[in-house]
């Protein structure tokens, strides 16, 4: 049995101004920075094995805070957020809902497909199966997280997928 620590990155300005994020390489702000480091403080006790983090800057800087140059972090592609194509940098209230989670939806504006963003949480995930690590810490994005806890609970076509959802720096433990 392993445990899997799963972690969305701090707050950005960004996520403030209700702007797309999507693949866009955006910084924490300094709220982000000091909920990092109160998540640090609250997993000291945790002995982690090893953690994953999306390459992408402010899932890098949370996991780097967190982490603490204690345990080696490992930067994987599969765990970047979803494509949200030409969308990206827009505010979210004046455009089309872009968060749907439909099996089948093609968008015109080059966003990833669910079904794309489920196929890279469930390869991540047998990844880190085969990994000799007890405790593994993973740190990305709100959408990819979504996909990777419905990928370790299952699914199907009528679940609700926007009936789970992590705030910024909120962390959920997975037991498989």
């Amino acid at each position: 049995m392993k445990s899997i620590y799963v972690l969305r990155h701090g707050q950005t300005n960004w996520n403030l101004e209700c702007r797309r994020r999507g693949r866009m390489d955006i910084e924490l702000n300094e709220t982000g920075i000091e909920q990092a480091g109160i998540m640090k403080e609250k997993l000291a006790d945790i002995s982690f094995d090893i953690c994953y983090s999306s390459p992408l800057k402010r899932a890098a800087e949370t996991a780097e805070i967190i982490c603490d140059d204690k345990i080696p972090i490992i930067y994987d592609g599969l765990l970047v957020e979803r494509c949200f194509g030409k969308t990206e940098g827009t505010v979210q209230d004046n455009l089309p809902h872009v968060g749907e989670f439909v099996f089948g939806k093609k968008y015109d504006d080059n966003i990833e497909p669910w079904e794309d963003v489920l196929a890279r949480a469930k390869k991540f995930l047998e990844k880190i199966k085969n990994v000799d690590a007890k405790n593994i810490l993973v740190v990305s994005h709100g959408v990819f997280l979504k996909a990777l806890h419905f990928v370790i609970i299952g699914y199907d076509e009528n679940t609700d997928f926007l009936s789970w959802h992590l705030e910024n720096c909120e962390i959920k433990k997975y037991t498989i």
